[in-house]
């Protein structure tokens, strides 16, 4: 039985670190994800990589190649536009459900993380994905109060994936947009406004995103590879 945890647990470690770096941009897509490299550079087993990737392979962050082994998932121009697409149409009526169910405390998360969010810039982040962090939990904290776990857990995958595009991106360009004042306009309506209001702000919040994405990966083709 211990031996059976341990060889969980290391799965487990080995799933967290590759993820990670999927979605925060050290891995690119396309790139090969060998079995005996990757168990040479955990320190550990054959089978805890294999279990690791099959998991990430699951969740659409790797690719699995029959003869070929595993891969990064690749991109397309296509494939972002339709998940912006429909994280916009899952999101907004998340964001619908958690503020017909509003409590003060609730409320009161949604204005903490916002701070905490104001308090991060991405030039003075400590850690590289510190502002991602809080970013990420800004967003969360929206749609926490709905009703559906099922639903915000569909809403999380489709973040990992939608953080990936963003995370390719900024190694590349750097993008002016004043995204606090985005973020502001969105916590204000989420709080004192309406919810068509709301959805509205958060559909050309993720819709601003997808056309510069757009812009840089039309401009370089080169990047979708």
């Amino acid at each position: 039985m211990a031996q059976q945890k341990s060889k969980t647990t290391l799965a487990t470690t080995v799933y967290q670190r590759l993820r990670a770096e999927i979605i925060h941009g050290p891995l690119r897509p396309g790139e090969r994800l060998r079995i005996e490299a990757l168990a040479d550079r955990f320190e550990v087993g054959n089978n805890a990589v294999r279990e690791a990737l099959s998991r990430l392979s699951s969740e659409h962050l790797v690719d699995r190649h029959d003869q070929r082994g595993f891969a990064v998932s690749s991109f397309s121009l296509g494939d972002w536009r339709v998940l912006v697409e429909s994280r916009i149409f899952l999101e907004t009526n998340v964001l619908r459900s958690s503020m017909r169910n509003r409590t003060e405390s609730w409320e009161e998360e949604v204005a903490l993380a916002f701070h905490r969010l104001t308090r991060t810039r991405r030039e003075t982040a400590e850690t590289p994905g510190e502002w991602e962090e809080a970013h990420r939990a800004f967003h969360r904290a929206l749609l926490a109060n709905a009703e559906s776990h099922w639903l915000l857990s569909f809403c999380e995958v489709l973040a990992d994936q939608a953080a990936r595009y963003i995370a390719i991106s900024n190694t590349e360009h750097v993008i002016t947009r004043d995204a606090q004042a985005e973020h502001e306009a969105l916590m204000k309506a989420v709080l004192y406004g309406s919810e068509d209001e709301a959805c509205d702000l958060l559909a050309k919040h993720y819709t601003m995103t997808l056309r510069n994405l757009e812009g840089q990966f039309l401009s370089e083709p080169a990047s979708l590879d």
